[in-house]
Formats: C-alpha cells, structure tokens, sequence
C-alpha cells in the first residue's frame, strides 16, 4: 500500500524507465485511479492514464475495501488489485507493442515514432524490411488518410480524444490482421 496521491507518479515512473519490472503487483489504491487505468475506449475518463496501462499492464479488480480496514480510515472508496506486466513482443501483440513504442516516447512527434518503430521492427510487424515509402503506406494503413493532423503532435500534447482515437485505430487495424 502507498499514499494514493503518488499512484500515478509512480507507475508513470515505472513504465518510462521500464528499469523496474516486476511480474505481479497486488496494491490497495484509490476507486478513482482505478477507474482510470481500466477506463474502456469510448468512456470520458479514457486518457493517458487508461491508453498506459492498456498497453503495458493487465489490471484485475480483486476487492473493494470497507474504509475501516484501513487505518487511518481514508476519505475514499479503496480496491485491491492485481497488476501484471504485458510482454513487449511484436510479433505476438502488434498493436500493443505499437502502443508501447508511442506512450514510452512521448517527447517525440507521433509520426516520428511510428517511423522509428517500423524501420527497427518492420519485420516483426509487417513481414518485411519497410523503406520510409512503405513506412508511410504501413502507417496510412492503420490510421487512415484522415490522421495526418495527429501524426504531427507530440504525444504529450495529446488531448483524451487523442489517446482514444489512436487505440482505437491500432485496436481494428490489429484485428484485422487475426481474421
């Protein structure tokens, strides 16, 4: 258990470093925090929080927590939860590992990282070496004519709309593929 407040500092921490792995967490933390990591696409609470945790954890509900439990008794609702690590495989999860690559470098212009993600794992997610006009198709490919606006932010920048239209995309393209 940790002071609630430092929740999501802490496992913003854990997912840029990616030093600090581990293979099962069982924590108590705020009803509210949890919404946000297994907010669904489509919710308003869906963001940055929610598109992390889609890609790099798995986040089970086990309890909620009667307040008396806990001492001191906290001022809000508190679940136990079970988190697991998702591997990063491209091969096995290609719109995870996609997701991945974005949320880890978020300094950087969405295009650019698409670009890097597919010139260093063309093969594992296409099949082949992709050359930067091939890069280009790939990306038009999994997000349409219509993403050129969003390609040129910076993922810190992005808005929840943004978190949720890039998931989204990934998530069809992904399924796509497995038909």
């Amino acid at each position: 258990n940790m002071p609630y407040s430092i929740s999501e500092p802490l496992f913003l921490k854990l997912i840029k470093e990616r030093k600090h792995m581990f293979d099962l967490a069982v924590m108590v933390l705020s009803e509210s925090f949890v919404k946000k990591m297994t907010a669904p696409i489509n919710s308003p609470l869906f963001g940055l929080v929610s598109a992390l945790f889609m890609s790099f954890y798995s986040v089970e509900v086990i309890a909620a927590l009667p307040k008396e439990l806990i001492n001191p008794p906290p001022r809000v609702v508190s679940l136990c939860v079970r988190i697991v690590p998702k591997a990063s495989a491209p091969q096995k999860d290609r719109a995870g590992f996609i997701m991945q690559r974005v949320f880890l470098y978020d300094n950087k212009k969405l295009k650019n990282i698409l670009l890097e993600t597919l010139w260093d794992y063309g093969h594992e997610l296409a099949g082949r070496k992709l050359t930067k006009k091939d890069a280009d198709s790939f990306i038009e490919e999994i997000f349409g004519k219509d993403f050129k606006q969003l390609l040129g932010k910076r993922v810190a920048d992005f808005s929840n709309d943004d978190f949720n239209n890039i998931v989204s995309s990934l998530l069809q393209w992904s399924s796509r593929l497995q038909v």
